[in-house]
């Protein structure tokens, strides 16, 4: 008797370390020992089911193995996962196996024609007339991770860009406080006569159509309420050839809250360190919106001076899942 036959591939990623790892040198030729570090793999789970009869043309609907997905997201799969191979930027964070806002938008996922490409987390973009536009989306060769207590863990990388242009970027995860700390530190040998927008953080596509909304004190008592539902926000756009953005979001107080339907959090910026120009953008689209913070260094006007260039940038700020 014949028998119908599928089959369904799950693909999850996982990282661990081999704290007693122990190497041969006549058959390893060194001995460095990589895998007592955190690391990566990509695991792969593949499912077979077989039927000796067809209901309504299929053996069964894949929507039957949901229950397995869900399994594998909440014991095998990444919790947090970033993106070695373009600049540590942040890719998914799962909390109590949900996805949350903060992500990364993968070409694709948005139907208009400006909205093709991978839009980042954690990202920095300078851009100006001379330079053009210059980014830290490069491969990441070497990862650095430290263990600061029980519930605090950090990662760290130095990355190389174009012209000479070095950048330190960690994040540091705290399990106990429900937090994620950006932490950046910039180093430009060079004059740029335009604009240094860094940790640009990118909502997911659904963020703003389920009621999304930010609160910002703008230098009064109470917090603002800005609704992303139906409204275009184009701050990031160039006003002129002379002014890199259109205008920017007054957070006086250095706190950002953030809330829709599903989930809340807030940001809050560490004003010790540097007071970022916040810049907002909120387009529409046939499957979603692009919903993206800027946090500015510098931006190009009539008051930027080369004898004033600052060659150190900094940003820190820490996200609070709420």
């Amino acid at each position: 008797m014949q028998k119908w036959q599928i089959d369904k591939q799950f693909d999850f990623c996982y990282g661990h370390r081999v704290h007693n790892q122990k190497l041969n040198t006549e058959f390893s030729l060194d001995g460095c020992l990589k895998c007592r570090h955190l690391h990566g793999h990509q695991g792969t789970i593949k499912v077979g089911l077989e039927s000796d009869t067809l209901n309504e043309g299929m053996v069964t609907d894949f929507k039957h193995l949901n229950w397995l997905k869900e399994v594998m997201d909440k014991w095998f799969d990444h919790k947090i996962i970033f993106d070695k191979r373009k600049g540590l930027t942040l890719d998914t964070i799962f909390i109590n196996n949900k996805k949350f806002p903060i992500c990364t938008i993968k070409h694709g996922e948005l139907d208009l024609i400006k909205h093709g490409a991978d839009f980042f987390t954690g990202r920095t973009i300078i851009e100006s007339s001379e330079t053009k536009k210059i980014s830290d989306l490069v491969e990441v060769e070497e990862i650095n991770y430290y263990k600061i207590d029980e519930n605090i863990f950090k990662i760290e990388s130095s990355l190389q860009m174009k012209n000479g242009i070095k950048e330190l970027k960690s994040w540091i995860i705290d399990e106990k406080n429900n937090s994620i700390t950006f932490d950046l530190t910039l180093d430009c040998p060079l004059f740029i006569r335009g604009s240094i927008r860094v940790g640009i953080l990118t909502l997911d596509k659904t963020f703003a159509s389920k009621n999304g909304s930010i609160k910002i004190k703008n230098g009064n008592k109470y917090y603002e309420k800005m609704n992303l539902k139906n409204n275009e926000i184009n701050q990031h756009i160039p006003k002129s050839l002379t002014q890199s953005s259109q205008s920017g979001l007054g957070c006086t107080n250095g706190i950002m809250k953030f809330k829709n339907d599903d989930s809340s959090f807030q940001i809050k910026i560490d004003r010790e360190i540097s007071y970022p120009f916040i810049i907002l953008q909120n387009n529409k689209d046939k499957f979603g919106y692009l919903t993206r913070v800027y946090f500015s260094l510098q931006e190009l006007d009539d008051t930027l001076k080369e004898d004033s260039f600052n060659k150190i940038f900094r940003l820190k700020y820490t996200i609070k899942f709420i």
